[in-house]
């Protein structure tokens, strides 16, 4: 996240020729800073409200009750969101405050509530990512377009990957009542959605071309040849591995569209 967000400072709203001055400025550290913190909090209180799901799909990574209990993982989760919140609204502006608030009250819904809520949750935690660089958008007043397609890029990909998730960890959902999206349509049904919203992304990087992107091919083959592989890949997925494996692509595929910030 923070790779992503001074890469974006860097290459889509500052002069990339001044690298070494924009990774100076206080205002990117201070933004990083903060999203970072809300992204930790969020962790945190994901965790917490999920202990009984991940002892089932992920136990070995468990680290709540295992290493730290629940008491102190609250108080480090409101003191990271406390910490945050000052930083945003004395080091840059109370509008950054006021967004970084937002983000800390969805992120505890999510996952109190909405992390259990087909769509819903996945909706939640892709506006999220989607939140990381419209707060570049928010503070910082150009090349507002461009910031504002890889902030719905990343959404895209989040929302795509939370649901692969979700079909990953069935029976741990399942065995705690969650309604996520694989468990209220069926597993076969949720592929079908995540086709389309596949395919979508697919065409709209094929559209670049009309933002004045440089390097169009670079685009096509570093970031639209994973996403053909990965409808292939999802196609043909049937065990936990499977789409364990996909997810992990996806992370990948976000870096990808990350160094495409270099050729904009």
């Amino acid at each position: 996240m923070c790779f992503l967000q001074y890469f974006c400072r860097i290459f889509l709203i500052g002069n990339a020729q001044e690298w070494y001055l924009i990774l100076q400025e206080k205002e990117i550290f201070f933004i990083s800073l903060s999203t970072i913190l809300v992204a930790a909090a969020g962790y945190i209180i994901n965790d917490y409200y999920d202990i009984i799901i991940d002892l089932i799909n992920n136990s070995q990574n468990v680290i709540i009750c295992r290493f730290i209990n629940r008491r102190t993982s609250l108080i480090c989760q409101v003191i990271l969101n406390f910490t945050a919140l000052l930083i945003a609204t004395f080091f840059l502006s109370y509008k950054v405050g006021i967004f970084v608030l937002g983000c800390e009250i969805l992120l505890w819904y999510y996952s109190n509530n909405l992390k259990r809520k087909a769509l819903l949750g996945n909706l939640s935690i892709s506006l999220l990512a989607f939140c990381s660089f419209f707060i570049l958008y928010l503070f910082y007043k150009t090349n507002q377009n461009i910031v504002l397609f890889y902030a719905i890029f990343a959404f895209a990909i989040t929302l795509i990957r939370e649901i692969i998730k979700d079909i990953e960890d069935i029976r741990g959902d399942e065995n705690y009542e969650s309604q996520t999206l694989p468990i209220w349509v069926g597993t076969a049904n949720t592929k079908i959605i995540l086709y389309f919203c596949l395919i979508s992304v697919i065409l709209i990087v094929i559209l670049l071309d009309k933002i004045n992107f440089n390097h169009y091919l670079f685009l096509q083959i570093g970031v639209n040849l994973p996403l053909f592989i990965t409808t292939f890949l999802l196609f043909r997925a049937d065990k936990k591995n499977d789409f364990t494996f996909i997810t992990k692509l996806l992370k990948w595929l976000m870096i990808l569209g990350g160094f495409s910030m270099i050729l904009v």
